[in-house]
């Protein structure tokens, strides 16, 4: 399988890791250079972290520290050196470094480090780079007497032998001054991969064959029961290899041959970037993976877009800027074990990508694998814990989402073969005008936007989004010349378009249309905007065709007049379609519906939480959220069921609704509840009183029209805010379902009456609004804070005074508002018995 010669059509998120180790993740890993070394040694106990989590690579390791990594290495991972704490030496500076008494002696009788004198070994020095080199090479098994490591020339020798062996590979500093701790693990990584020597007395040197004429085994494998593994790699996790497990087609074991086949390994980490890659596998006896990495020096590996792939001539493939020599030529789909069809790259227009591999050495492509898009679509849904997507739902738990991702987006969908989890990529979007078109729209179709030629993805069935141009077609040839499109890429290559909206997404109301001119001659008109004000602005003509209450969209010119269009037909601003009969909103639904509410609704439609929507009624014209349209406690029927919305993707985005002369519904959750607390003083027109609310606080109120001229201090109310120091939607005590209870205890949950109130005694207010009162000699004063207070017992009776007010639902059997007298006792109410 090694010059597999075949395009693998897989799926998979592309991760071009070149290296993948079962070590611990540092807070500092950023600054690691020595990945590899540093997660390996880690893995295997050699050399560890600080307790904040860093690794702090910069730092150096000092001779004591040395000593116990190479303790650690000859003993298998083993680092407690208790044993040889009593053992024998010479040095006589080592006070303070107990912890380090067993490492110093055992290093010492194995003639592994040399102290500064026959008595100094100088513990807490940093030891150099030339220092740990030669306690390496005496580990792998050169005496340093014989290999000319002491003298005056030590240095100069340790450092040629070290390189000869491979063990300053990759060790990037100063040699002759303190080692940085990444690269001492680096240092150790090496060695512990090297073949050790022995003394030939054939040649009388040393060598790293063994009498076999095969490589010695390694220092992992003599001292750690390492064994290093090389070959193909074929799977990892659920993808050919099984959960935490990687499978390589293994052709050397400790650097000889040895054609062992498929083996799986215990490892967690996912290495699909490697996949069909040469690499190395570190192992222990119980087929433990401690690393896995890709060989450099026998991979080459391109990876891009389809359509930056071109085949140039025979044997060969230029992959973006670079030509390579290539031996694939065939396609293979894993799923069906079938071969598809010849790899045809020069007219791929498709963001798939492609990895090609030479796993030989050869850097002559021997094999190829592509991770398609697995499906392509438009975001129609965002949230904390799910995308919805080309009508697909996506748990952002198990998906990788992009930063920023908005609703409208366009998203290509990967799939991750180690794990199954998908990744949404968001598309790049480009707007402008298509000036000429050229190639066949079945196979390589270009588009020229803006001077940029753009290639268009071939159809795809599976992609429920893709390339759609204008509302109704997915004609790939409607994509004209001349006309203005948003056009949504992946790698540069078009997988949606549509047509871009003619006209302007700026909506407003008209309120007034007089036909009146401004000092300007502009035609004044009244308008609601979608912040919310109204303001007389003028327009550039006199639009008597434009009525009053119609929504509208408009634009500015370049004189400062406003020009108009009513939404309906092709004005769609900015959505789909527009719909001009709304009957109304239907609140237990929570839709805007056509023809009427409930069952005779001959449609419906939902509205977005952030759509906008207008409302025009006897009180006020304003503008409302669809969330607190959806908060509405009743039905809204439109006047004269004209109302307007624009749909889009299904869902309402703007909203128009007119109430005439009558009252909006009151919008659950916003409107207030209160008890009145001085007379009310009736005008002309208009009421005038001061309300306790269920804001905790007290309010100088005016009401439009004298129907409140019979209230009374002490009633309940429930009320919304309107402008200018009025309130509105005014509900007495007779609209309310208001009962008089003298409470007997209550939690943070329900409340608990002294005799039935609607036949019962216990009643759920988790919602619940409250206020609290002081209505002793009828002066009801507001209290700021409070509690639910227990009814005052009635004097020599087994009765108590009821000593609040309590609004229950339309269903009644849940409370809404309470209003509790503090002192216990309600001026003016009864008296109720325990029931």
């Amino acid at each position: 399988m090694k010059n597999l010669k075949q395009v693998l059509a897989l799926g998979m998120a592309f991760s071009l890791t070149m290296s993948t180790m079962a070590g611990a993740a540092f807070t500092d890993s950023a600054d690691i250079k020595a990945t590899e070394a540093v997660d390996m040694l880690s893995a295997l106990g050699v050399i560890k972290g600080y307790e904040d989590g860093s690794f702090k690579p910069e730092g150096t390791v000092t001779r004591a520290e040395a000593a116990k990594m190479i303790f650690t290495i000859r003993n298998g991972g083993n680092d407690n050196a208790d044993a040889f704490k009593n053992a024998p030496t010479t040095f006589t500076d080592l006070n303070g470094y107990g912890w380090a008494e067993g490492y110093i002696k055992y290093c010492q009788a194995n003639g592994i480090i040399a102290g500064k004198s026959a008595t100094s070994f100088d513990p807490g020095a940093k030891v150099t780079g030339t220092e740990l080199a030669k306690m390496m090479l005496v580990t792998l098994g050169y005496d340093a007497n014989k290999a000319n490591l002491v003298g005056a020339t030590w240095a100069t020798n340790t450092l040629s032998l070290a390189s000869e062996n491979g063990v300053l590979a990759n060790v990037s500093a100063d040699l002759s001054a303190g080692l940085p701790r990444q690269y001492a693990a680096q240092m150790m990584y090496n060695a512990i991969q090297a073949p050790t020597v022995r003394w030939s007395t054939d040649g009388n040197a040393y060598t790293d064959l063994g009498v076999d004429n095969n490589p010695n085994e390694t220092m992992g494998s003599k001292y750690m029961n390492l064994t290093i593994y090389e070959g193909i790699l074929e799977g990892s996790g659920d993808f050919n290899a099984g959960k935490d497990k990687v499978k390589v087609n293994v052709e050397k074991v400790d650097g000889r041959d040895n054609n062992k086949g498929n083996t799986n390994f215990n490892f967690k980490t996912d290495v699909t970037g490697m996949y069909k890659q040469y690499v190395k596998v570190l192992s222990d006896d119980k087929n433990n993976a401690y690393g896995v990495y890709a060989v450099s020096s026998e991979n080459t590996v391109a990876t891009s877009a389809l359509s930056n792939v071109k085949e140039t001539t025979a044997g060969k493939v230029k992959v973006g800027d670079t030509e390579y020599r290539t031996d694939v030529n065939s396609a293979y789909d894993i799923s069906k074990d079938s071969t598809i069809n010849p790899v045809k790259t020069s007219y791929y227009n498709s963001a798939d990508q492609i990895t090609f591999v030479s796993n030989d050495g050869d850097e002559k492509f021997d094999v190829a694998f592509v991770n398609p898009i697995q499906n392509f679509g438009k975001v129609t849904y965002v949230s904390s814990d799910k995308v919805i997507a080309a009508g697909k739902n996506y748990d952002t738990d198990n998906t990788i989402i992009p930063e920023g991702l908005a609703k409208g987006d366009y998203v290509a969908v990967y799939e991750d073969m180690f794990t199954g989890n998908t990744k949404l990529v968001k598309a790049e979007k480009v707007t402008g005008k298509v000036t000429a078109t050229k190639g066949s729209a079945s196979t390589d179709m270009e588009v020229k936007v803006n001077d940029t030629w753009y290639k268009v993805a071939a159809k795809d069935s599976k992609f429920k989004d893709m390339v759609v141009y204008g509302k109704d077609s997915s004609a790939k040839d409607e994509l004209e010349v001349k006309d203005t499109f948003d056009m949504y890429l992946i790698d540069g290559v078009v997988y949606g378009a549509a047509k871009t909206q003619a006209g302007s997404t700026d909506t407003a109301v008209v309120l007034v249309n007089s036909g009146n001119l401004d000092a300007d001659g502009n035609f004044q008109v009244k308008m609601l905007f979608a912040d919310g004000s109204t303001k007389v602005v003028g327009a550039k003509e006199n639009y008597s065709g434009i009525k009053e209450n119609t929504l509208v969209t408009y634009t500015i010119n370049s004189d400062g007049a406003y020009e108009l269009k009513e939404v309906k037909g092709s004005e769609t601003a900015g959505g789909d379609s527009v719909v001009n009969n709304i009957y109304g909103f239907d609140a237990d639904a929570d839709r805007i519906t056509v023809t009427g509410f409930g069952t005779s609704a001959s449609a419906k439609y939902r509205v977005a939480d952030d759509a906008i929507v207008y409302i025009t009624d006897k009180d006020s014209s304003k503008v409302i959220t669809g969330k607190q349209l959806t908060a509405f406690s009743e039905n809204f029927k439109d006047k004269d069921e004209l109302g307007y919305a624009v749909i889009d993707e299904g869902i309402a985005t703007i909203v128009y609704l007119e109430n005439g002369d009558n009252e909006s519904p009151v919008t659950s959750g916003t409107e207030l509840y209160g008890v009145i607390t001085s007379r009310v003083a009736v005008g002309e027109d208009e009421c005038e009183f001061t309300v306790w609310t269920s804001n905790g606080e007290s309010m100088d109120v005016k009401v439009k029209g004298t129907e409140l001229k019979t209230a009374n201090k002490g009633d309940v109310i429930r009320f919304e805010i309107s402008e200018n120091g009025y309130i509105a939607k005014v509900k007495t005590e007779s609209d309310l379902n208001v009962e008089e209870a003298a409470i007997k205890d209550s939690t943070s949950s329900y409340v608990r009456f002294y005799d039935n109130v609607k036949g019962k005694t216990d009643y759920d207010f988790d919602s619940a609004k409250f206020i609290y009162m002081n209505t002793e000699d009828g002066n009801y004063q507001g209290i700021a804070g409070g509690d639910l207070a227990q009814a005052k017992p009635v004097a020599g009776t087994a009765n108590y005074y009821e000593n609040a007010k309590v609004v229950l639902n339309s269903a009644g059997d849940k409370v809404v508002f309470i209003a509790v007298d503090v002192t216990g006792e309600w001026n003016g109410l009864g008296v109720q018995a325990d029931s």
